[in-house]
């Protein structure tokens, strides 16, 4: 296949909105820009440290005689099948990426939860958490232009904080406690389930082959 180009249109509706880091500018082929990422816990606001993220370089910006921004697909990704205007566009890259073993430049969450990509060619980003924090759920995977724009115009610096809310990771034990009522008679077995806003999300049988109990892992401590 030969490179796919294609005008941002529906993109706009799902990448990340960039917050401006310096004064807006025109729009130069020939400058860099950089990337920065905030991860925090979605309640506490706690920092997330320690983050590795994978910043992918999906496509390269033009300007078209409209005045108009449009991309062509990396070497990386032109062969991907994958339309650029398409809403589910990350979670299609996310699979991609990993099928594919795509490369990436890797980049570590400080101290504040920050991480920073810099001197990035102009163009479509994607980026998603490639390594794991312990107590933690990794965050979605998101898309990110540079440059970004307001109504000023392009903002090479992107300070991109993604649309997504990182859980604090909990283990959650059921276990079933029988009456020691001498005229209580237990059952060879009794079936739970787990529920998140009145939806079954886990089911388990107890009995005493597994202890009467079970614990399911890495579950989100809370549930707003």
């Amino acid at each position: 296949m030969g490179r796919k180009i294609l005008a941002l249109f529906a993109m706009v509706l799902f990448i990340i909105t960039c917050v401006n880091t310096v004064a807006a500018e025109e729009f130069d082929p020939g400058k860099t820009g950089s990337i920065s990422v905030t991860l925090t816990e979605q309640y506490d606001k706690e920092p997330i440290v320690g983050a590795e993220l994978s910043v992918y370089f999906v496509a390269a910006v033009y300007i078209n005689t409209n005045g108009n921004l449009n991309y062509i697909y990396t070497d990386a990704f032109e062969n991907s099948g994958i339309d650029m205007d398409d809403p589910s566009l990350a979670a299609k890259l996310d699979a991609y990426v990993l099928e594919h073993n795509v490369s990436a430049v890797k980049i570590t969450t400080d101290e504040n939860g920050t991480a920073t990509c810099k001197d990035l060619s102009l163009g479509l980003y994607f980026i998603r958490q490639s390594g794991v924090v312990e107590g933690f759920a990794p965050c979605t995977p998101f898309m990110v232009t540079v440059p970004g724009k307001n109504a000023e115009g392009y903002v090479y610096d992107v300070n991109a904080s993604p649309k997504t809310e990182v859980a604090r990771l909990t283990d959650i034990t059921i276990k079933k406690v029988w009456n020691t009522d001498a005229s209580a008679k237990a059952t060879d077995s009794v079936t739970i389930q787990l529920l998140k806003d009145d939806v079954v999300i886990e089911t388990a049988t107890l009995s005493a082959q597994n202890h009467w109990q079970v614990t399911y892992s890495d579950m989100p401590e809370r549930d707003a």
